[in-house]
C-alpha cells in the first residue's frame, strides 16, 4: 500500500517490482498485478508464504494437463501445513481471467475468494490438489511483529461482509461455471474465437 511505512526498504529488494498503490480488497490487488503480468499461470498468494518442497514450480507446471494448455483454465493448490486444508494459496491459469473477466470474484473483499474459485474448478474437473508440495504460511498474527494490512481485513466487518454475500449470492456460482465452460468449448474448436466480453466501464 502507498501509506506502508517500509515502502523504501522494499524498493531496495534486488530483482523486485514493487507496486504501490492505494489499499483495495483482496481481488482488487490481484487483479491491478494480473494485468501487468504476461505469463500463463497467475499465484494467488502473499509475500507471507514460503514454499519448503524443493522444485515447486516445476511441480506446479507439471500437474497442468497436456489437454488444459489450450485453454489454460485450471486451479492448481498445494497443502499449506494445515490438517484442514482450505486451498487459500494457489496457483491459477491465465485463461480463467480471460473467460470471466476478472482473476478473483470483485464480490469479495478478501475472505471467500478461494472457497469460490476451488470450488468453480472442482465442479468443472479443473482442480489439481498437490498434497506433497507443501507452503509454510508465516502467519503475521503468530510473529512477534505487527501488520496493519493483517489487522484490516481482520477489522471493520470485511469477514461479515464476504460471509454475508457467500451466504446471500453464493448461488450465482454457477454463471461463472457457465462461462469457463463456454470459454473452454470454444477454445477446444478450431481457431478458439472467444469475444463474449463487452468493453470495460469507467466510473465517471
Amino acid at each position: 500500500d502507498n501509506d506502508d511505512k517500509m515502502l523504501n526498504e522494499y524498493k531496495k529488494a534486488p530483482n523486485a517490482l514493487v507496486v504501490v498503490g492505494p489499499n483495495v480488497p483482496t481481488p482488487v490487488a490481484y487483479e491491478l498485478l494480473a494485468q501487468m503480468s504476461n505469463g500463463e499461470m497467475y499465484l494467488i498468494m502473499g509475500d507471507d508464504c514460503v514454499f519448503q518442497t524443493e522444485g515447486w514450480d516445476a511441480k506446479f507446471k507439471a500437474a497442468v494437463k497436456p489437454e488444459w494448455r489450450k485453454d489454460n483454465t485450471y486451479v492448481v493448490s498445494c497443502h499449506d501445513g494445515r490438517e484442514d486444508n482450505s486451498h487459500g494459496h494457489f496457483a491459477i491459469g491465465r485463461g480463467w481471467r480471460d473467460a470471466l473477466g476478472y482473476i478473483l470474484p470483485p464480490i469479495y473483499r478478501h475472505w471467500a475468494t478461494n472457497m469460490w474459485t476451488t470450488d468453480i474448478a472442482e465442479r468443472i474437473g479443473r482442480f489439481v490438489y498437490l498434497k506433497d508440495v507443501v507452503l509454510k504460511h508465516n502467519k503475521i498474527h503468530e510473529q512477534p511483529v505487527k501488520d496493519e494490512t493483517h489487522d484490516r481485513i481482520r477489522t471493520g466487518g470485511v469477514k461479515m461482509w464476504d460471509e454475508m454475500v457467500m451466504n446471500t449470492c453464493g448461488h450465482f456460482a454457477w454463471l461463472d461455471e457457465f462461462r469457463l465452460r463456454q470459454w473452454i468449448e470454444a477454445k477446444s474448436r478450431e481457431g478458439g474465437k472467444w469475444g463474449y466480453l463487452p468493453e470495460k466501464a469507467k466510473v465517471a
